[in-house]
């Protein structure tokens, strides 16, 4: 299964309730089932590598580049493909 095929199911499991054959509840989600399907979710979104923000200037005239989740600045080197600060992966690709 694909992290974009996990992102569109879980989401829709979480909300759900689940029906028997003869149409009753069987299973709502509780508070805490919820948290672990949103966890999960968050987890595998930041697995979507995103573009960082636009370059910026520093007080210092320095050039930082942001990252497109979080905003800290990232590490000018292709050495991180995640975001130190949040695991946001990174899409450090010049096209598109």
């Amino acid at each position: 299964m694909t992290i974009e095929r996990a992102l569109e199911l879980l989401p829709q499991m979480r909300d759900s309730e689940w029906i028997t054959a003869v149409g009753q509840v069987t299973a709502i989600y509780t508070d805490e089932a919820k948290e672990v399907f949103n966890t999960a979710i968050s987890a595998l979104e930041k697995r979507v590598p995103m573009k960082p923000l636009p370059q910026e200037m520093d007080i210092d005239g320095r050039a930082i580049t942001p990252c497109g989740f979080c905003g800290e600045e990232l590490p000018h080197n292709s050495l991180y493909d995640f975001c130190p600060y949040c695991g946001q992966a990174i899409d450090r690709r010049k096209d598109g």
